[in-house]
Formats: C-alpha cells, structure tokens, sequence
C-alpha cells in the first residue's frame, strides 16, 4: 500500500463524522466506532465494510469489519500490521499482515466467525491477496526472486493461474469483480506503472488511461459494469492532490477525479455496482478520514495527454 495512501454509521459502530452541505457533490466523511480509520479497502453487496484503524496505544494498525446490522469488530495481529483488502458476500474477508519490523508480508484468510489462517500463493516469499469474489477466486500478487507477479487462484486451489502483463518487468493485480474482471498494474522497464484490467475468462488485458502520463497508477477496483477506480500510486511532482485517484466510465471512457472537500488528498479504493465510491482521505494537518460518495455525474473536459485526447472531470 502506498504510505501515503479513517470509515461508515451512527453511535453503535461506525460514526457518521460529517455529510458536506455542498449540492455539487454528496460526501460522507466517516469514522469507526469513534476510532479515526487509515484504510477502507473494500464492501461487498450486503454492505459489510473492511479496512484497517490505528491501534492504541501503539501507533500499528488493527483490522475491522462493519456488517450490514451495524456490528462492527476490531482485531489486532500482535507483531503484524492488519490490511484487510476484500470481504465477499459469504463474509469471507482476505488481506495480508506486514510484520513490524518491515519483512515480506504475509497473506491471510479470515471466515464470516473471525477465524484467522495464513494464505500464500505456492512457492512464493510473500504473498498480498487484494480481492475474493463471490465464487471463492482469489486476486493479488506475490513475491518471487526476480519480483512482483500476479495471480488468481480458487480458494480450494483447483484452479490456480500466474498472470504477467505482456513486456512488463513486475505485475500487480488488485481487487476483481464476479463476472471475472480484475485490476491491476504493471512496471514498464522504466519503472513507471500504468493501470489495466484483466479478463480471467479470455485472458486477455486492455489498458486504461493514466489521468497523468508521468504518474504512477493502478486500478484498484472494477464493477459489474466494467466501472473502475484508477488509483494514484506515486506522483513525478509530488503533486498527489491532482493524482489521488479517479473513476473510469466503460460506456463513456471517461475519468473522474474524486476530491474530498477541503482533503489534501482523496483515494477512492472501492467502486460499489451501484457506483457508490468507498475510500480514505488525508486532511493538511496529517490526519486520515474514510468517506463514502454518491456524486452526480459532472461536466467533462477534454484535455490532451500522451495517449490522446481524454475526457477529465473534477467530482468535488
């Protein structure tokens, strides 16, 4: 996860902090239980959230889930840092612990009953599961001497696939949906990352645009209707404010900037079938916040980048 880059409700679980009043855009600004949270990762159709909270007294990060019913857990992982990544609609949640100190992570399994058990892709040093659909198919990456290479596999593992973008030196794949797209992200032998998606039936991959040609993205999340966050992973200029992360329209091709109001940076992480965006902020001050987003559709703008013309549109 990048370092850069706290989530939902009322009293019982997850505490509705603010709504912005603005009638151009419609943000919920959330935290959890009353705890600041760092990361809200992902939801499934019921509406049970996961993501990751600050831990107290000592500055780690612990792992929550918010049910539909407004129950919300807390769990802590003693040595690791908690990042829940997926929750399917079974509950099964998938994510990945990174020990303190720094070593390579450690992917993990939790049941709908919060049990807890390794998960690593075979073979591999680390592994960092991002997204379980409804079928039990798992999506993310694992480490590997020469790098970073993607995979999907089953969660019974009769089926099992390695997936590298074709040319690329290190392929990373994120969240996927149910009719078998997945996000991803690969390293060009410069080093830069530009975002794709790919199709586990056809094994085929299409490219999306980068919303800045200089910057680094990946695509952390795809609807059922081929909707996707493009997610800022690193800015040439330091100017995360304008790289944070965008929704891409399939139907129009167009890109969307989220902007928290009043944020010095938005990442939108996961886009909802009914379009809703699930993600986190960071305030001027350093603080972090998670927010939820229904916003109506804006006016485009059409600028030039290094793939041609793009359609760029500004929610805030």
């Amino acid at each position: 996860m990048p370092s850069r880059p706290a989530v939902l409700l009322a009293f019982a679980c997850l505490t509705l902090a603010a709504t912005s009043a603005s009638a151009q855009h419609q943000y919920q600004l959330l935290t959890a239980d009353g705890r600041p949270i760092r990361y809200l990762l992902d939801s499934n159709d019921q509406g049970d959230m996961v993501g990751s909270v600050p831990s107290v007294p000592d500055g780690g990060l612990d792992g929550f889930r918010r049910s539909a019913n407004g129950a919300t857990s807390f769990w802590s992982t003693p040595g690791f840092l908690a990042y829940p990544t997926s929750i399917n609609n079974a509950g099964t949640i998938v994510g990945v612990n990174i020990p303190v100190p720094a070593a390579l992570p450690q992917g993990f399994i939790r049941s709908s009953a919060g049990v807890e058990t390794p998960y690593n892709f075979p073979d591999a040093l680390g592994t960092v599961p991002f997204g379980i659909n409804n079928d039990d198919v798992l999506s993310g990456f694992y480490i590997t001497p020469s790098g970073r290479k993607g995979f999907v596999r089953s969660l019974t593992g009769a089926f099992s696939r390695t997936v590298e973008y074709p040319g690329a030196t290190e392929t990373q794949l994120f969240a996927l949906n149910d009719l078998g797209l997945v996000g991803g992200g690969y390293y060009d032998s410069a080093g830069a990352v530009a975002p794709f998606l790919y199709d586990i039936t056809t094994e085929t991959f299409t490219p999306l645009p980068k919303p800045t040609v200089d910057d680094n993205y990946i695509v952390s999340s795809v609807n059922e209707s081929g909707d996707a966050i493009v997610f800022g992973l690193a800015s040439a200029a330091q100017n995360y404010v304008d790289v944070s992360s965008f929704v891409f329209d399939a139907s129009e091709g167009t890109l969307t900037q989220l902007n928290v109001p009043g944020a010095l940076e938005t990442y939108g992480y996961d886009l909802r079938n009914d379009g809703t965006v699930l993600g986190y902020y960071q305030n001027p001050d350093g603080s972090f916040g998670g927010f939820s987003a229904v916003i109506p559709e804006p006016t485009s703008l059409v600028l030039f980048s290094g793939a041609g013309l793009l359609a760029l549109r500004r929610r805030r």
